[in-house]
This record gives C-alpha cells, sequence and structure tokens, in this order.
C-alpha cells in the first residue's frame, strides 16, 4: 500500500516496523550530516520523519536524531533498525529500547509496540 511511503529504506527492507512506529529512517550521508548537524564522530541511523502522534512521538523521538542502538545491537543502517524492531514484534515484546543520540547527548526511549 501507499504508507512505504514512510519508510525511507529500500522496499524490499520495507517490513512495516517504521511504519507501525511512526518512523522515516535514512543512513547517514555527509549531505545528512551537515543538513541536521551531526557531530562528525556521532554514528547511527538517522531519524527524518515522525509521523505526529505515532508512538515514536509519544516516545520522544523526534527528527534529526541519530538511533545507535535498537535493544543490545548497535545499528548502522536502516534495515538493520527494521529487523530488530520486527523481530522484537515478533516475539511479542510490548516495547523496543532505542539508545538515540540528539546534540550530542545519548539516552535511551522505551517505544511501544503494541497498539
Amino acid at each position: 500500500g501507499e504508507e512505504e511511503t514512510l519508510a525511507t529504506a529500500p522496499p524490499a527492507s520495507g517490513e512495516n516496523a517504521p511504519v507501525r512506529l511512526g518512523l522515516g529512517l535514512a543512513a547517514l550521508t555527509p549531505e545528512l550530516r551537515g543538513r541536521y548537524n551531526i557531530a562528525p564522530g556521532s554514528v547511527g541511523v538517522l531519524v527524518t520523519q515522525v509521523v505526529p502522534g505515532s508512538a515514536a512521538a509519544r516516545a520522544g523521538i523526534r527528527v534529526g536524531m541519530l538511533i545507535s542502538m535498537v535493544g543490545q545491537q548497535i545499528v548502522n543502517t536502516p534495515e538493520e533498525v527494521v529487523a530488530l524492531i520486527n523481530a522484537a514484534g515478533e516475539r511479542n515484546r510490548p516495547a523496543v529500547l532505542l539508545r538515540v543520540e540528539q546534540d550530542g547527548e545519548q539516552r535511551f526511549v522505551t517505544v511501544p509496540l503494541a497498539g
């Protein structure tokens, strides 16, 4: 369906996880680092879209944040984020823990998967 436009990862990996959470994701490029003012040493997957009212928005995730870990796994590509969130959903986890970074500050946020 049309909701795939929410996931900026290629359609091949565009399972429903980012759409379900309300996230648009992109791999970090020099151009995106500049646009979002990402520090040179920062790594992770860039949040490019957060759907208002979504689970991600309610958890406090904002555009321009980096997702550096999903659960205990370090992530570098949108595909890895999608796969790990889907895996948590398939194990009926009620929520997924993300390590996010913004303006050099790292913190953990819990995003509910149910609902």
